[in-house]
């Protein structure tokens, strides 16, 4: 979608009487009109959050998004050592500047969440890792179970919990939270009646996890695509957070 075509889907969003929009990806900054689309949705009192891996956030465009009105930032982070977590990531220095771009935000008192994917590489972390956003500032982290899907089929062998080491991550969380020191929010699957994910091209699916559009916001009615998602039967991918991980 050009600028056109997403002010327009802002101006649909604020009729839907939407109450958060959040970017997602691939990785938002890479898109220049993240911050005007970001003031765009603040000044028609809708709540923006994005999620990054912090690679291009420097501290002008960090305060350039925090002036449009950014609510929230979810920064990825997989572990408190380097060597992991860039291994993770697949390029050096990675955690380096999401670390700084978490702390950026911090300092700009945006609502920080450290955001990390739980496999087999990092899921003894889970602690250290609250204990790390904590001491950096960030009492919130965003955690999702590593699945099988898309670009993660080829790692899933090498990544996915088994159950011993599930039952050992869901602990963690499950203490983490217990303490208090750190709220561990679980991610259980984004295909809920409550959200409604968009394309670039303005696709809404189901599931962002399988393909099939129920309708696109820049020709379709976005109460009636969201009528859609309601109405229809749950996605087949949806995964629910154990009780007493999502507690």
């Amino acid at each position: 979608m050009g600028m056109a075509d997403v002010l327009q889907v802002v101006d649909r969003i604020a009729k839907a009487n939407t109450f958060k929009v959040h970017f997602g990806g691939g990785e938002p900054f890479m898109r220049p009109e993240i911050v005007e689309v970001t003031a765009a949705l603040a000044q028609r009192n809708i709540l923006v959050g994005v999620s990054t891996n912090g690679m291009l956030v420097n501290e002008s465009l960090a305060e350039r998004m925090r002036a449009a009105g950014l609510s929230s930032a979810y920064v990825s982070i997989d572990s408190v050592d380097p060597c992991v977590h860039d291994g993770i990531r697949g390029r050096a220095g990675t955690h380096k500047k999401a670390l700084a771009c978490a702390r950026r935000f911090v300092a700009m008192e945006v609502e920080v969440f450290l955001c990390t994917v739980i496999s087999r590489r990092n899921h003894k972390d889970i602690r250290a890792l609250a204990e790390f956003g904590a001491a950096n500032g960030i009492f919130k982290m965003n955690a999702k179970i590593f699945r099988p899907v898309g670009n993660g089929l080829a790692s899933a062998a090498e990544l996915m919990l088994s159950e011993d080491e599930a039952a050992q991550a869901q602990a963690s969380i499950a203490a983490v939270n217990k303490s208090g020191a750190c709220r561990i929010i679980v991610e259980s699957c984004p295909c809920k009646p409550e959200h409604l994910i968009v394309l670039p091209n303005g696709d809404v699916p189901r599931c962002c996890y399988k393909p099939g559009p129920l309708g696109n916001v820049l020709r379709d009615d976005l109460r009636s695509i969201w009528a859609r998602v309601i109405q229809g039967p749950q996605c087949p991918g949806i995964l629910q957070a154990p009780a007493e991980v999502a507690a």
